[in-house]
């Protein structure tokens, strides 16, 4: 290495990803605004925020339903702003439409 250090320009708390489980890894989206879309596995849910970091929402709940996530897997964001959801747990993709 050349001495280079890269360190974040911005960094902030999620309140999630506490378990020790090995499925329990929390992975990241980013929409043309710069909204960004974290996955809580054992929460079952989508985190928004926006570019700097404040909260804006979250979606979803354990369950097996239409509604339900049994195990938030991925997210992506297509090109017209829809989230998609890997639900691992129940075998599916799930698309949602943001208001």
């Amino acid at each position: 290495m050349d001495g280079t250090y890269f360190l974040p320009t911005m960094q902030w708390d999620v309140n999630a990803w506490f378990g020790q489980s090995l499925e329990n890894k929390p992975l990241i989206a980013i929409n043309a605004e710069g909204h960004i879309f974290v996955t809580d596995p054992e929460g079952f849910r989508i985190l928004e925020f926006d570019a700097e970091g404040k909260f804006i929402r979250a979606w979803g709940d354990y369950g097996v339903g239409p509604s339900g996530i049994g195990l938030a897997g991925g997210v992506a964001v297509d090109a017209e702003g829809r989230v998609w959801v890997s639900d691992a747990g129940n075998q599916r993709i799930m698309r949602f439409v943001l208001p």
